[in-house]
């Protein structure tokens, strides 16, 4: 995979596999964030070095329920992101002497 930045084509290769990339990039670096990793994060790969380091930690106050994290949405700059936490709640009904 490759893209363009400021007329120079570079390899994005070092992208951990199954990142998707929100259209944030900024220097010699790209953000990504993995769909199914919990808690989500959005990382930061430098392009130079492949060296990818966790920007944020992407979690709700309360993750009782989330099974995903995804849409991520990220400035150019990588200082303010947007997400959505994806829940699932049910009922558990106990039921006891049933012989």
């Amino acid at each position: 995979m490759c893209g363009c930045c400021r007329g120079e084509a570079w390899d994005a290769s070092a992208t951990r596999p199954g990142c998707r990339t929100p259209p944030a990039s900024y220097g010699r670096a790209v953000l990504s964030h993995r769909q199914g990793d919990l808690p989500g994060a959005i990382l930061r790969t430098d392009l130079a070095t492949g060296r990818v380091e966790v920007l944020r930690q992407l979690q709700p106050a309360d993750p009782t329920g989330v099974w995903r994290i995804h849409p991520v949405a990220v400035t150019p700059d990588g200082r303010q992101w947007a997400y959505t936490a994806s829940r699932w709640l049910g009922d558990l009904y106990v039921y006891s002497g049933l012989h």
